[in-house]
């Protein structure tokens, strides 16, 4: 019995036409020359395997194999794609043919609905096309009229529970000019539309590499001629390990916040392009440097015993106690250092203790400064268990400014303040290393308290408008979360106007993101919690941005200056103003009062109408 014809998914005769004569030499090495024949032969293999009696491999199983395409995935990561319910899988398209043949193999491993949206080009390949929605993305009508088509489909499959995968850029990355990088094309915002219509879930999906410079040549010169040339890629593609990365499902309900589809889309692929970002974990031992030497941490004091901070708490006077916890034994007090000793030097263990669990830290054996001493001292006393849950240290900076001068100020060894930001300084409290100790950090109240007595001493101080200090972004963060902090702060949070009056002396120079990712950071990203979420994305701890931070961005505070402090353990440190006339009404009637906001009320309208 003779044996069958292999079988092609591309012949170069039949794509010439009958009326159209070339030698088979020319062509066989037109085929070679392009890759047509790996494919070929390929397929061939896959169209006899799927013909087999019993065989369970499905064509994405077979390509892989007969292809010698090869990904990883991290642990745990393929339970990230939804079993059942709509889902829109979105991915960025570094190569072509192959990244739909990895992805639908990836995805057929969880549920079998799946289907991928794809170029019509691809319906050459016969056994595809079950699996496939196809869609033009090239411009003009007849290519609107077929996609219109293409979307019905989309919304009738994921309208029945089904799942597709995309790429929202439509074709394989290429080389951008502007952004000096090869990347996708802009995402479609067609897709922002079906998923809210669906509601369905996201799940964003990141493949690494590109293709090849030759790919990238042809497409510099003529983008549709690169099109023969896609099949060349999938033999360099078989040569290496894809190491995909699948992101956290996103519920339609938690997306609806990006109120524009270029808001959601940009956003998408935001996070797509973060999750592959190979930024190294920037963790390093704790080392306190003192000059050109490097000291290892020193041990912590021993704690001051309970009796002695419970005489100096008793021998306080009342005018010192701005808040009691209603029901409980928590207060919050405010103090000159001469008058609490051994408090201020339980603070300062306490202090050191709390930064370096979060991988800051002086290394000394107890965090105290030259500051200390003519800066006051709020903190929680918990009453009950005889301990200090949280302190903040607080400069009255007219006061510091006419002791001193500016190098009375704790910032002001780090940045230098033009007269004019001076004047807006006098005005306000330096709010400086804050912190809850550990066993308390659970319990929210304790920020919450301390919140409220500052907010009672500016009800007793009303010559201070201004709450302004910096908050630390650790090293115990990666580098590309320092750099999404940073970008997102500058381009949403970031005080233009009053930041020309700061200059701080060790900037971070290198933590900016670039490229597109930064280009659409500022419609994709909108609000500090998205850039929590997104900041918890990429930890593998899954923290989110500092409570410290979400609090002053939640009171309207607004970015001046960032700094590294490198005798702090290399730390980020975001320098924020509060300005109390523009907070939200309801921070301002919980930490101050009712009363105050109506006494303040003239002076916000005033603030507002000024911008």
């Amino acid at each position: 019995m003779p044996e069958a014809a292999s079988q092609k998914m591309v012949d170069l005769k039949d794509l010439l036409g009958d009326n159209v004569r070339v030698p088979s030499l020319v062509l066989s090495s037109a085929e070679k020359l392009l890759g047509l024949e790996r494919l070929n032969i390929a397929y061939d293999k896959i169209s006899r395997d799927l013909a087999k009696e019993g065989t369970t491999d499905n064509f994405f199983d077979l390509s892989i194999k007969h292809l010698n395409l090869k990904y990883q995935l991290r642990p745990g990561e393929l339970e990230r794609i939804p079993k059942k319910g709509p889902v829109v899988v979105v991915a960025n398209h570094p190569h072509g043919l192959s990244d739909g043949l990895m992805i639908g193999q990836l995805l057929t491993r969880v549920r079998n609905d799946v289907r991928l949206v794809a170029n019509e080009q691809l319906t050459l390949c016969k056994h595809l096309e079950p699996w496939m929605i196809t869609v033009d993305v090239y411009d003009g009508p007849e290519a609107r009229r077929r996609n219109m088509a293409g979307i019905k489909k989309m919304l009738s499959w994921l309208g029945q529970g089904g799942l597709i995968a995309l790429f929202p850029a439509g074709t394989a990355s290429s080389y951008s000019i502007p952004d000096k990088r090869v990347t996708d094309d802009e995402w479609n915002r067609n897709i922002a539309s079906i998923i809210r219509r669906t509601n369905a879930t996201v799940v964003p999906l990141y493949i690494p590499g590109r293709t090849s410079l030759f790919f990238q040549g042809i497409t510099l010169i003529n983008k549709e001629a690169r099109v023969p040339f896609l099949a060349r890629e999938v033999g360099r593609d078989s040569r290496r390990v894809h190491k995909i990365v699948i992101g956290k499902p996103l519920s339609g309900s938690s997306l609806s916040q990006y109120e524009s589809d270029e808001a959601l889309m940009s956003h998408l692929r935001l996070r797509t392009y973060l999750m592959g970002r190979n930024y190294e974990k920037s963790r390093k031992p704790y080392i306190a440097k003192h000059g050109s030497r490097k000291r290892r941490l020193a041990p912590l004091i021993p704690p001051v015993p309970r009796e002695e901070l419970e005489r100096e708490v008793a021998a306080l006077p009342a005018e010192c106690r701005l808040v009691h916890q209603e029901d409980g034994d928590w207060s919050v007090y405010v103090a000159e250092a001469s008058r609490i000793p051994n408090l201020l030097k339980e603070i300062g263990r306490l202090r050191e203790w709390t930064f370096r669990e979060a991988g800051e830290g002086s290394g000394l054996s107890c965090d105290l400064d030259e500051f200390d001493g003519h800066y006051l001292h709020l903190f929680l006393w918990d009453k009950t268990n005889g301990k200090v849950a949280g302190a903040y240290r607080m400069g009255l900076t007219d006061e510091i400014f006419d002791r001193f001068g500016t190098k009375g100020l704790y910032n002001g060894g780090f940045f230098q303040f033009s007269p004019d930001i001076q004047q807006v300084l006098r005005k306000g409290l330096e709010m400086g290393r804050a912190f809850i100790t550990p066993e308390y950090q659970r319990k929210p109240l304790a920020l919450g308290l301390i919140w409220v007595g500052i907010g009672q001493f500016m009800v007793h101080n009303p010559r201070y408008r201004y709450l302004y200090g910096t908050v630390s972004i650790s090293r115990d963060y990666t580098n590309l979360s320092r750099s999404l902090i940073v970008s997102y702060l500058e381009a949403r949070e970031m005080d233009f106007q009053l930041s020309t009056g700061v200059k701080a002396f060790h900037p971070p120079h290198r933590l900016r993101l670039k490229g597109p990712e930064l280009k659409i950071l500022p419609v994709g990203l909108t609000d500090p919690q998205g850039l929590s979420q997104l900041v918890s994305d990429i930890e593998q701890d899954g923290k989110g941005i500092p409570v410290l931070l979400r609090q002053y961005l939640r009171l309207n505070g607004k970015i001046l200056s960032f700094s590294i402090d490198k005798s702090f353990g290399d730390v980020l440190d975001c320098l924020i103003l509060v300005d109390i006339y523009k907070t939200p009404e309801r921070s301002i009637k919980r930490y101050m009062g009712k009363e105050t906001y109506e006494e303040l009320l003239p002076f916000i309208n005033e603030a507002q109408e000024e911008g």
